[in-house]
């Protein structure tokens, strides 16, 4: 009666591509449960243990020991005006500060790449900056994909940086 069931083989030779074996030389399951009840998820954790204990040499060091119930963290992302988000810095002498962000106007005018020409003659000199000097970052991966996002942190730099990366 749990909540969800989670049941994952990994390792059963997709990351070799075509030079896949057709015996799989290693895998490892992968159990993840959820219920409401903790104590539910301690007697699974003492019943899933004898697997690890039974089953192959050094299972232990890839799953840490004998599983724990720990909480269920979902993301819920979203967006709240910063105008509403006052930054308090308090330091260990008592003195603190408050930053309130500045108010913009929403603005009609859309930017896209139909608007940005590629064929600008780029003004150059003798200076070099680092891409996290004019862009803010992130990146991330789902299964066999990643993604790296290149956020310009001023409107003026975008073309530098789009002309330095590629795809």
């Amino acid at each position: 009666d749990f909540d969800s069931v989670h049941v994952q083989m990994l390792g059963a030779e997709e990351s070799f591509g075509p030079d896949h074996s057709k015996h799989t030389r290693e895998a490892v399951l992968w159990f993840a449960v959820q219920h409401k009840d903790k104590k539910a998820l301690q007697i699974w954790a003492k019943e899933i243990a004898a697997c690890g204990t039974g089953g192959t040499p050094g299972i232990t060091a890839v799953v840490g020991g004998r599983p724990k119930p720990s909480p269920c963290l979902k993301l819920f992302s979203f967006l709240h005006p910063k105008s509403q988000m006052d930054a308090t810095v308090t330091l260990d002498s008592g003195a603190s500060e408050t930053y309130k962000a500045p108010e913009f106007e929403a603005s009609e005018e859309k930017t896209s790449d139909e608007n940005v020409s590629h064929d600008q003659t780029l003004l150059t000199g003798d200076h070099t900056y680092r891409l996290e000097d004019l862009a803010y970052m992130r990146s991330g991966d789902k299964g066999n994909s990643c993604n790296v996002g290149v956020i310009a942190r001023h409107p003026a730099f975008l073309p530098y940086i789009r002309s330095a990366l590629s795809q």
